[in-house]
């Protein structure tokens, strides 16, 4: 117990300014720690990038498919990390400027996923939805707090929120440290009233960063790639009632993928449903 006070005695013995850099350098190694590797597919996103550049939209899309296509396993991994974001998002550009707007649609939308804080992508999405599929982006009313939790969600990526976790809990732990073991009242009151702060952002950062991982690894939802629009069934069955039509564009929920041809999903307008799998594509 005397080392544990003494410990503690030589840290809050440390000058403000210095104690200052301390807190610094810890809120930067995990953050240096979380920053993705990219690269590997600097190279051939370069070249895709030039032929995007040159306005060679065809070899610019087939370039960035093939590096989609041969990084599959470290993107469906969760591990892809944000820097990802960026070619899927001008995958998405190179469809639009080709014309396929349902296509582009799709890839701005695996983009937020990467990286959800990015307000391009939203931007473009939003774009593309209203003014190349005309759909209707009116969603059911929600409580503030719903709201705002879920911006509040979607303001850092996954690396930014795996960091003010890490930072978070270890400056929880250094609080309570000197509430338990600090020699004087004060301190100890002080590390028990900054320990409360610091749970919470504990907790809060590392629940968003799960959400985020587990969009990132379970992929349940899809979009509609028909341009006809799909219809949907009362059962997984083409012989079953249709209970309505799906637009283009449209973004659903799956509920269940255990059939081969047939998935059962969620609308945005609460209606759960079964349709064919070759009319979606998975985000």
């Amino acid at each position: 117990m005397k080392h544990l006070h003494n410990i503690l005695s030589s840290v809050c013995a440390i000058r403000p300014a210095r104690a200052g850099w301390w807190i610094m350098f810890l809120m930067l190694v995990p953050a240096l720690a979380a920053t993705p590797q990219t690269q590997e597919h600097k190279g051939a996103a370069g070249m895709a990038e030039q032929a995007l550049q040159r306005g060679d939209y065809q070899a610019a899309s087939r370039q960035y498919e093939q590096l989609l296509e041969a990084n599959s396993a470290l993107l469906s991994s969760g591990k892809a990390g944000s820097g990802w974001a960026s070619v899927e998002y001008n995958l998405g550009n190179c469809y639009y400027r080709l014309g396929e707007p349902l296509k582009a649609l799709l890839h701005y939308e695996r983009a937020l996923l990467l990286s959800p804080s990015d307000e391009h992508i939203r931007e473009n999405i939003a774009f593309v939805s209203a003014q190349s599929l005309q759909l209707d982006e009116t969603q059911a009313a929600s409580f503030f707090f719903v709201r705002w939790w879920k911006s509040l969600s979607q303001a850092f990526d996954l690396p930014q929120w795996l960091a003010a976790c890490g930072v978070s809990f270890v400056l929880l732990l250094i609080c309570l440290l000197f509430y338990f073991f600090a020699p004087r009242l004060g301190w100890r009151k002080a590390g028990f009233f900054l320990a409360l702060p610091m749970l919470a952002v504990c907790l809060c950062s590392g629940y968003f960063a799960n959400a985020q991982y587990r969009s990132l690894t379970v992929r349940d939802t899809a979009l509609v790639m028909q341009a006809e629009g799909i219809p949907t069934f009362s059962a997984p069955s083409a012989s079953s009632a249709t209970t309505g039509n799906l637009q283009a564009g449209r973004k659903v929920t799956i509920l269940d993928n255990g059939l081969k041809d047939w998935l059962q999903v969620e609308s945005a307008g609460g209606n759960v449903s079964w349709i064919r799998r070759g009319d979606v594509e998975i985000i």
